[in-house]
């Protein structure tokens, strides 16, 4: 499969997220877009993506649900039972916190880096 087709299966999801699909739809559609999507390619065709006009909080609300599939799958993993408050659970929930706001810093930058304009970029700040 190749770029512009699995860039058509984020934008697909992109426009499900906007129309207000159900989050439990949205999930099962995200994890079929990672089969054939690879993780690290996300953040490439979200780039493209706000190159062709996405507007940057769609993008954001992309990240939100990668996230939470992220954290479905670290729940999925061995670390069963961490009690809250324990280092681990610290660990684990600020190495969510620290994923989350880097993939929302890397979406701000490439939108800065594609503005036409000086207002075009102060609108995202």
């Amino acid at each position: 499969m190749g770029l512009k087709d699995k860039r058509e299966l984020v934008k697909e999801l992109l426009k499900s997220i906007h129309s207000g699909v159900d989050l439990v739809v949205l999930k099962n559609r995200f994890r079929e877009v990672l089969r054939e999507v690879s993780p690290f390619e996300i953040p490439l065709i979200e780039q493209e993506l706000i190159k062709e006009g996405f507007s940057v909080n769609d993008i954001l609300k992309l990240c939100d649900l990668h996230v939470e599939l992220f954290r479905e799958f670290l729940e999925s993993r061995e670390l069963v039972g961490v009690p809250k408050g324990h280092p681990l659970d610290l660990l684990l929930r600020e190495n969510e916190w620290i994923l989350k706001q880097a993939e929302v810093l890397g979406v701000y930058a490439q939108a800065l880096l594609n503005a036409r304009s000086p207002s075009e970029a102060s609108s995202y700040i």
